[in-house]
């Protein structure tokens, strides 16, 4: 396992408090992050058990040591808040039981599951549930932070296929394998990884290799539709010759920047980080009058695929810029492949414009961002490798510290997880719970504001939580955070260098093997939508060419065994041709006649073909293929089909000329239930 990297060089200011809110699980500490915290995650400091661990499931038939145990572990479950205390409660276990101590301290206190009666609490290291049988008997396990604890999670924690974990953990080195009651969980932490996000603010219009501060635009016979400021920092030059050092003397391993809308400045940062950042990945951007989306990533290590896509969603001056995604694949030598995206979404607050505006998503900022992140969110369904986490980082505009912020993300990118909350989750009780800010009032970037020292109290207190670090988690590779924080860069003394401050965090990578005991009774699998993320216009100024849509015949076949000798599938279902407008995502209905149903042991393979159809009037005129995709979505050896993507399932994104359009597959797994369960509880 790698060193972990300190997250910013030592001039770097880690903000101390965000918004001034109560600590969420008590506490008495100040609110300041010591980036001297142990990594909890971190599997070779768990000691390994001396002595069998006889708990829940595991326990041999009249064993009084097991049995007596029971007091002990509700006291550590209910009682305890502390690491003195929790030190007193695990002493009471007994010699052969003092191995629990890989719970680290309390980090929370106990909490309820509505699933047969459960209660769990987190610690710095793991979690803890007592659990009762449908006999009345009560059972317990553990579940450490790492791989095997993000793979459960994601599979729908105890409501999931896997159930309860049953037992104590068997901790190895580096390697954790759990069981539970629908089967085992292993892992194996690989290497560990930091990352920077920043928006530099460097923002403008770049004209001929030229960056210019004001956009203008101006029509015959109009006049001057456009004529505005954008740049509003202290100096290009100045600012960009800050990042490069800043930049410079960082030690993270993938540093990624927004609002790098110059190109020349972009190049003149690569090349003076060059022997310390040897790889880099730009965009989005096409051939088009458009300025592109000014995203740059810089990585320590091999990138070996880069992909990205453009928003066709936007209002008022976003729409002069490809905002959209860049994601890379990153292959270090001493670790799992994983990815990192970039983003940067629609600005503003605006509730109206004089913009065109896409059916459907309304008008006005707030409607644009909810259409790109659904775009963001198909996208990644169908552009990446299924097996490896994508760590994603950018400016998202949308405050996560307030619930319609959380509520608007949850929403749109199901599959994600807010990093923020799940590393002050993992904090013992006695430190403070905050929600940092990311763009601050009090900010002194732009000419005519005072300067502030980094430590001002008048810092820090208002403002939002807009750039942000979400995980979607792999199949075969899991990350997990093991440390994060809010940094404050400086132009001079006491004059910040962006309107932004930076985030950086610390992920582990684990490998993931598991095992599923449960037999899979049926699978209904269905086509649940198409969605045109890009229309056939191709490249050009697309923001201005959303009346003339696509009509797109949709040929999908979703079959279940091998096709027969003549190349026909067993069994197949058909969809009809419909008319499809930029950002559209058109809903089938769930119909029994479109559906397939399967038992466990069936091959299932999906089929989707898109072509554009040109028509003069009723006559077809022409037809281009936009894209043909075949896959095994769900067979034997893949069935956590439904737990792993939340029911949802992408082929790659087909093209066509110009276009982007993805197809969602939705499937419903049924299993056997538990033995020991009359039934299963939804959560």
């Amino acid at each position: 396992m790698t060193a972990p990297r300190d997250a910013q060089p030592a001039d770097a200011v880690l903000i101390p408090v965000g918004s001034p809110i109560a600590a969420r699980r008590g506490g008495t500490r100040s609110p300041e992050i010591d980036n001297s915290i142990p990594d909890h995650s971190d599997p070779s400091i768990h000691p390994t058990p001396s002595a069998p661990l006889y708990l829940g499931a595991n326990m041999p038939e009249n064993n009084p040591t097991a049995i007596a145990l029971n007091p002990n572990i509700m006291a550590i479950l209910t009682a305890v808040d502390n690491a003195a205390e929790l030190r007193k409660a695990l002493d009471g276990l007994g010699p052969a039981l003092a191995s629990l101590a890989w719970l680290g301290e309390p980090a929370s206190a106990a909490e309820s599951t509505n699933n047969i009666g459960g209660k769990y609490r987190h610690f710095t290291n793991g979690i803890l549930y007592r659990y009762t049988h449908d006999d009345g008997t009560k059972a317990f396990g553990g579940v450490p932070r790492g791989g095997v604890y993000e793979l459960w999670t994601k599979t729908g924690w105890e409501y999931g296929p896997f159930g309860y974990p049953v037992g104590m953990p068997e901790l190895a080195g580096n390697k954790t394998v759990c069981r539970f009651e629908g089967g085992t969980i292993t892992s194996v932490a690989e290497s560990r990884h930091s990352i920077m996000f920043y928006n530099t603010a460097l923002i403008g219009m770049d004209v001929l290799g030229v960056t210019e501060n004001r956009a203008t635009l101006e029509i015959p016979l109009f006049g001057k539709v456009i004529d505005k400021a954008i740049y509003s920092g202290r100096g290009r030059a100045a600012q960009l010759k800050a990042l490069i050092a800043t930049v410079s003397k960082s030690k993270n391993d993938v540093v990624v920047l927004a609002e790098m809308m110059g190109n020349h400045e972009r190049d003149k940062l690569k090349t003076a980080v060059k022997n310390l950042f040897p790889h880099s990945a730009e965009g989005p951007d096409e051939k088009d009058p458009e300025e592109d989306g000014g995203l740059l990533i810089l990585s320590r290590h091999p990138i070996t695929e880069v992909r990205s896509t453009i928003y066709r969603s936007c209002i008022g001056d976003d729409c002069f810029a490809n905002k959209g995604a860049v994601m890379v694949r990153v292959s270090p030598h001493d670790g799992p492949d994983f990815y990192v995206l970039g983003t940067h979404l629609q600005a503003g607050n605006a509730t109206s414009g004089s913009w065109p505006t896409d059916a459907g998503v309304g008008t006005g900022a707030k409607g644009k961002r909810e259409a790109q992140l659904r775009h963001l969110d198909s996208w990644i369904l169908g552009a990446r490798d299924r097996d490896l986490p994508i760590i994603i980082v950018g400016d998202f505009n949308i405050d996560a510290n307030t619930q319609e912020g959380r509520a608007t993300l949850a929403h749109n990118l199901p599959e994600t997880k807010d990093l923020w909350p799940e590393y002050q989750m993992w904090l013992p009780t006695d430190r403070m719970r905050y929600d940092p800010i990311t763009c601050d009032r009090a900010s002194t970037y732009r000419p005519g504001t005072p300067a502030l020292p980094q430590m001002s109290p008048h810092r820090y207190k208002k403002g939002g939580r807009i750039d942000l670090a979400l995980v979607d988690q792999g199949e075969r590779v899991t990350a997990h955070v093991t440390h994060m924080g809010v940094y404050s860069h400086e132009l001079s003394p006491g004059i910040d260098l962006s309107d932004h401050y930076a985030i950086t965090l610390s992920v582990g990578m684990s490998t993931v093997t598991h095992k599923l005991n449960r037999k899979v009774k049926k699978t209904t699998a269905w086509l649940k939508y198409i969605h045109a993320l890009t229309l056939t216009v191709g490249a050009g100024v697309a923001h201005f060419s959303k009346k003339d849509p696509d009509e797109v015949e949709v040929s999908g076949r979703i079959y279940k065994g091998k096709p027969g000798l003549d190349g026909r599938p067993s069994a197949r279902v058909e969809y009809a041709e419909r008319t499809m407008s930029m950002g559209e995502c058109h809903e089938y209905s769930y119909k029994p006649q479109k559906t397939l149903s399967f038992n466990g042991t069936d091959d299932v393979h999906l089929e989707i073909t898109l072509d554009e159809v040109d028509t003069a009037g009723p006559i077809e005129s022409g037809r281009s293929a936009i894209g043909r995709d075949r896959d095994v979505v769900a067979s034997k050896t893949s069935q956590l089909l439904n737990a792993l993507h939340g029911h949802r399932y992408a082929p790659n994104v087909m093209h066509g000329d110009g276009s982007e359009y993805v197809a969602i597959l939705y499937a419903n797994v049924d299993l056997e239930p538990f033995a020991h369960r009359r039934q299963n509880p939804a959560p």
